[in-house]
């Protein structure tokens, strides 16, 4: 009776484990990759990588410079991102939809200071852009190389 029971049990758990390893392979056969359509957009970085290589070698410092200034302290909270306005040719400020549009100007000058100091008597210009979907510009800032001075315009 032992005997018959212990057999009992083993056929059992092959039974169970047959069972199991069917579902398993049915399951298997149920997912089917989709058929390749389009290669998938690039990302942000790779765009970012392409309108560097295509900017002018000065464009390209000025906007590796914002992005360090982005990602100070001072500034960690205010800006989102830069960007390269590929019509004008023009590097750009995202700031966060946080930040109010009253408190940009004085971001813009502090940016446009350090911009000064790393790149004396050179001209700068970099427009400002509102955190919204898509990007609104709300001004631009202009650095004089010869003064050395910014000067802030707000889009009208």
């Amino acid at each position: 009776m032992k005997i018959e029971k212990a057999k009992g049990r083993s056929a059992m758990i092959i039974l169970v484990s047959a069972l199991l390893a069917t579902a398993a392979l049915a399951l298997g056969a149920c997912h089917q990759t989709p058929p390749a359509e389009e290669p998938p957009a690039p990302d942000a970085q790779q765009e970012s990588a392409t309108r560097a290589a295509k900017a002018s070698p000065s464009i390209q410092r000025h906007w590796d410079y914002l992005n360090r200034i982005r990602q100070n302290d001072e500034f960690n909270d205010a800006i989102s991102r830069t960007l390269l306005n590929d019509r004008e040719s023009q590097l750009g400020i995202v700031f966060f939809s946080s930040v109010a549009e009253d408190k940009i100007p004085d971001l813009m000058q502090k940016v446009m200071a350090e911009m000064a100091r790393e790149f004396p008597r050179e001209e700068v210009t970099v427009g400002a852009y509102a955190g919204t979907v898509p990007p609104h510009r709300v001004g631009v800032a202009q650095l004089d190389g010869a003064t050395e001075k910014a000067v802030y315009t707000p889009s009208k």
